[in-house]
């Protein structure tokens, strides 16, 4: 542990302090609660078939995860917008929060199904249902729910039809997912090559075939993707940034950015928020009522 990041440390501590304590239960707490179940059960039962709403059926999740499945967007998308193509369940009394239950529960079993099936890394997997499941959270609207919901399911489509149009060796898969797993710290191809038992010349030659391109360059462009996501929606200051993924110093990763971008972090960050404020702006414009009597505003860009 002496070597160990201060930051891994942390994590430890935190995993260590909220470890939950499995209490043991008496089979008469188990009955009562189990009769509280029957009893909701029954009422829920009651109220959606006097309704007639009922959920969706299993084939209904077999076809949204078999267009997954093989990378159809085009399928996907048109599903999708298919009239009554989401019939939530009631968990609760809030129309909202049932739309945010069933997503959560949905991009769930798509990101398992998706780490089962090895169609992509598994630590990306999650990592995109965290994401949208947070954006699921933070929805004000239903319609924003399912559409943050769909927006993970089309990622990970996206990504398996981005995989099958290559013919991967079985190295390939593992070797990127080290990568992903390891981008905050210095990866080197020897490492790499002991942690797949395999010999860094074979792993660099048969990366190359798949890929077009050198194991070091492909990490390399790896951490400028990775800059530019944390530059762009993260608050982390460009030092943090570069002490995240692992560069020896701020200027160190400045000077990567800059070779592959042409700018600097700080410019590529400062062009970003004012392209993303002026479109901001400039879609407020053309969404605001027309036929307005106050006089007209003038918008700086």
């Amino acid at each position: 542990m002496a070597n160990t990041k201060p930051t891994v440390i942390a994590v430890l501590q935190f995993c260590e302090a909220y470890r939950p304590h499995t209490p043991r239960v008496s089979s008469e707490y188990i009955q009562d609660y189990s009769q509280k179940l029957d009893a909701r059960l029954a009422q829920i039962c009651f109220i959606r078939q006097e309704a007639g709403i009922l959920h969706n059926t299993y084939e209904w999740g077999d076809t949204l995860y078999s267009f997954v499945k093989s990378g159809d967007v085009d399928s996907l998308t048109e599903f999708y917008y298919q009239e009554r193509n989401w019939v939530p369940g009631m968990p609760t009394d809030d129309p909202l929060r049932d739309g945010k239950i069933n997503a959560v529960s949905l991009i769930s079993v798509i990101a398992n199904f998706v780490a089962r099936d090895k169609l992509v890394e598994s630590e990306l997997g999650y990592t995109i249902a965290d994401a949208c499941i947070q954006l699921v959270e933070e929805s004000k609207t239903l319609r924003e729910v399912q559409h943050n919901a769909f927006a993970g399911i089309y990622k990970y489509t996206l990504l398996v039809q981005e995989y099958r149009q290559r013919t991967y060796h079985p190295l390939i898969q593992k070797i990127r997912s080290y990568i992903n797993r390891h981008l905050h710290e210095e990866i080197t191809i020897r490492d790499i090559a002991q942690s797949l038992d395999a010999s860094p010349e074979h792993l660099s030659r048969v990366f190359r075939k798949a890929e077009g391109k050198g194991l070091k360059e492909y990490i390399n462009d790896q951490r400028i993707t990775q800059i530019k996501r944390q530059l762009q929606f993260s608050d982390l200051s460009i030092h943090e940034i570069s002490r995240y993924l692992g560069f020896s110093s701020q200027s160190h990763m400045t000077e990567v950015f800059r070779k592959n971008t042409g700018v600097t972090p700080y410019q590529y960050r400062m062009e970003y928020h004012w392209n993303s404020t002026r479109k901001s702006k400039m879609q407020k414009i053309s969404s605001a009522p027309t036929g307005s009597t106050s006089a007209p505003q003038t918008v700086s860009v």
